[in-house]
C-alpha cells in the first residue's frame, strides 16, 4: 500500500500537473462551448 499511496499523492508534483492540465483543458473546452452558444 505504501507504493500506491505515493503515486496518489497531492504532494506529488507529477500529480499536481496532471490535475492542472486536465482542468485547463475542461476550463478551455467550457470556454468553447459558451462561445458557441
Amino acid at each position: 500500500m505504501k507504493h500506491q499511496s505515493r503515486i496518489m499523492n497531492i504532494d506529488n508534483p507529477n500529480f499536481k500537473q496532471v490535475v492542472g492540465d486536465a482542468q485547463l483543458i475542461i476550463n478551455q473546452d467550457c470556454k468553447q462551448k459558451t462561445a458557441k452558444y
